[in-house]
């Protein structure tokens, strides 16, 4: 009897927007990119983008705060196993 299951894992990656920006010099390009990138809502969101696939780097969790970067769960979704405590140092909690 087959049992699925399904994992998520978290990675960190690099990613890649192409956009154009009309303006009559360079300068005023760079300016407006600038802009259209930073800032509480860009101007970006929508726009096709490209996974940088060599970038890709699996997360493990980090102290001080960590969390669980692998969590495992049956096909009705419950959670069965993450990675969380597998990363404490039992040493670090006795010393507290």
């Amino acid at each position: 009897m087959q049992h699925p299951f399904y994992a998520d894992k978290q990675y960190k990656v690099w990613i890649r927007v192409r956009f154009s920006i009309e303006a009559d010099s360079q300068e005023e390009a760079n300016q407006k990119a600038i802009d259209a990138l930073s800032g509480p809502s860009s101007k970006l969101s929508g726009k096709k983008e490209e996974y940088l696939h060599l970038t890709l780097e699996q997360l493990f969790p980090e102290p001080p705060f960590p969390r669980p970067t692998i969590e495992l769960y049956t096909h009705e979704d419950e959670l069965i196993y993450d990675n969380l405590l597998d990363s404490i140092n039992i040493t670090d909690i006795q010393k507290t």
